[in-house]
């Protein structure tokens, strides 16, 4: 007979130590870029492991390491990638098909924030490769609410797998 196996409990105060906190929250709205750094700021992610990008082009060029936020950022690649839909040139779209038809980029986790709440838009999404949809509240205290649970669950509990290139 067989010794029982012993199953390791999860261990979520680890989660956060294993990969650094890196956010990349791309937003073409300047207004609503700032509203949710604020609301990550406020949940204890340091403003500098922020990383926002107005357009899909720009976070493109940081996940390939061109241009000037490298400096900020060192080799960090995000942990978590909060994606807004209507950014100019590349959507929301066709920037979720780019990074889930990549070899370097296809684990990287990836949350929408959007305005819209329709099924079809969710359902969309979802197959394209999102990890997650989440709605726009509309007061300040309810996207500070949404974003301590984004943050709670993305970089406190689960485990992520490191972004290289």
């Amino acid at each position: 007979m067989s010794a029982p196996v012993k199953r390791e409990e999860p261990d979520t105060a680890r989660a956060a130590t294993v990969w650094p906190v890196l956010l990349l929250l791309v937003e073409s709205s300047p207004q609503d870029a700032e509203t949710t750094r604020r609301a990550f700021v406020s949940t204890g992610v340091a403003d500098t492991c922020i990383v926002h990008c107005a357009t899909a082009e720009e976070a493109i060029d940081f996940l390939e390491r061109r241009g000037p936020r490298l400096e900020r950022t060192g080799a960090l690649l995000p942990r978590l990638m909060i994606l807004g839909l209507d950014t100019p040139g590349l959507d929301g779209e066709d920037m979720l098909r780019r990074l889930r038809t990549s070899d370097h980029w296809r684990a990287m986790p990836v949350v929408v924030l959007a305005s819209s709440a329709r099924v079809t838009d969710v359902e969309s999404y979802y197959r394209l490769g999102a990890n997650g949809y989440l709605v726009k509240p509309r007061s300040r205290e309810a996207l500070v609410e949404l974003v301590e649970k984004t943050k709670r669950y993305w970089f406190d509990t689960v485990l992520t797998p490191p972004v290289r290139r």
